[in-house]
């Protein structure tokens, strides 16, 4: 789903198509293209709508309001609109005469911003909200049902409608052995991948520096055919496992990394190989509200967001799942700082033979049970 709206076309995107309105669109491999009321130029999936269903929708919509991950551009005469699922998947840069996520620009544009061009270039932007606080009042047994219900809606809704041969790659991690137990129980029609794919492309072989410089596109399988990688990506963010929010998450209740980490436990390699408290002190002196200030962040956090015929299917990339557990009490905090407890809770709702598969230690050997 990489892209770059232009004037003209670029020659290192294999996919140029002319707007109503005179701008280029060069994009990879795997767009679709309707025409209705308006020219949609469409990649990715929604979780609750088959595409020709949801560019219907498209047309008229304001702000994101459907989940899953997909790009889109909305177009007529006279303006192109960007529109995306409610948790933009991917960064966006412009500067005078492009807008792209494939390379940096002179100015980022963040998840809380939409883009409509005109025919002259001439960029509007709107704000909105893309992430909200979760005010329930929940114990820890109903914040993981919460999640736990959240993943189920969302593979159920996606499985529905999804047409294409799906692919899982066990790492060994948290993240894709919880996104594997899920896949198991709502379909056995998946192939478990046993090694590391990387068709050169057209478009790869010639932005293969660019999309590497992306760090989500640096562990990742990409096949010339239409097909879902199934992924555990935005795990570590939405489950509040990435060691700067969950550093300050765990600041809020007067604990560091060193206070509670141990040798033996799933985490103690991950989040004590760098000491970032000095970061972690400053990051918190200088925030009026934390929970927001981790919204915020994850929220700008990209990982993937397809590349060519490859649809990354990311159950994870939900603001609303770290949001409810943003809520949970100091114990469970720390329980899923130190080895993951939520991830594990989930497992055991679905299959508690699988958390034998998961590492000794993240991202140490993390394969050696698979």
């Amino acid at each position: 789903m990489f892209f770059s709206l232009t004037r003209t076309a670029q020659n290192n995107f294999p996919k140029h198509y002319k707007l109503p309105n005179g701008l280029m669109l060069n994009a990879d491999d795997g767009w679709q293209v309707y025409n209705a009321k308006k020219h949609i130029i469409f990649k990715g999936y929604a979780n609750n709508f088959a595409s020709h269903h949801l560019v219907e929708q498209l047309i008229d919509q304001q702000d994101p309001c459907v989940k899953g991950n997909f790009c889109a551009f909305v177009s007529d005469a006279y303006t192109t609109k960007l529109m995306h699922d409610t948790n933009r998947s991917f960064p966006l840069w412009i500067d005078n005469n492009t807008i792209t996520n494939l390379n940096p620009l002179d100015q980022q544009i963040w998840a809380d911003c939409l883009l409509t061009i005109d025919q002259n270039f001439a960029i509007d932007k709107q704000w909105y909200k893309p992430y909200h606080k979760n005010t329930q009042q929940l114990t820890d047994d109903q914040i993981i049902n919460q999640v736990h219900e959240t993943i189920q809606e969302t593979y159920e809704q996606f499985l529905t409608h999804n047409t294409k041969p799906i692919k899982i790659f066990l790492s060994g991690g948290l993240d894709t052995i919880t996104s594997w137990a899920y896949l198991d129980k709502f379909t056995k029609n998946y192939e478990i991948v046993d090694y590391e794919y990387m068709k050169y492309t057209n478009f790869y072989k010639r932005n293969c520096s660019s999309v590497r410089e992306h760090w989500g596109y640096k562990q990742i399988h990409l096949w010339d055919h239409d097909c879902v990688l199934v992924t555990g990506g935005n795990g570590d963010e939405n489950f509040l496992r990435g060691p700067n929010t969950l550093g300050m998450a765990l600041k809020h209740h007067g604990l560091t990394f060193k206070d509670i980490l141990e040798p033996n436990d799933y985490h103690y390699w991950y989040l004590s190989k760098k000491d970032i408290t000095d970061s972690i002190n400053a990051w918190y002196n200088d925030c009026d509200d934390v929970e927001d200030w981790i919204l915020n962040r994850n929220i700008n956090d990209h990982q993937h967001w397809h590349i060519d015929q490859t649809i990354t299917f990311t159950p994870f990339k939900d603001i609303s799942i770290l949001a409810c557990i943003l809520t949970a009490s100091k114990n469970l905090l720390v329980a899923q700082a130190k080895h993951g407890e939520i991830n594990r809770q989930l497992i055991k709702k679905l299959d508690a033979d699988k958390i034998t598969k998961i590492s000794t230690q993240k991202n140490l050997n993390p394969m050696e049970h698979v």
